[in-house]
């Protein structure tokens, strides 16, 4: 990772988990990233390179309203990263 910068943490409310409804936060990330060789490991059997104005169609999320607004936060986090270079 060449660069990160966090943008919000999300309450996620899972009423159908097969244990019972559950309740926890994610921390939602901007990262910068050099991607090395593909090797798939442990339960990641493939990547998917996309570009950002692609990515949130992509998610399985059933309301995509979040993810428009975390994308619009990363897509801030690297202008800001790329015009201090």
């Amino acid at each position: 990772m060449t660069s990160c910068r966090y943008l919000a943490c999300q309450h996620v409310w899972d009423p159908q988990a097969p244990a019972g409804p559950t309740s926890h936060y994610q921390s939602r990330w901007w990262a910068r990233v050099e991607l090395g060789p593909w090797r798939p490991e442990h339960e990641t059997v493939a990547r998917r390179l996309v570009p950002p104005d692609r990515a949130v169609d992509l998610l399985s999320w059933r309301r995509k309203e979040i993810a428009g607004c975390l994308m619009e936060q990363a897509l801030t986090a690297e202008r800001r990263v790329r015009s201090r270079r």
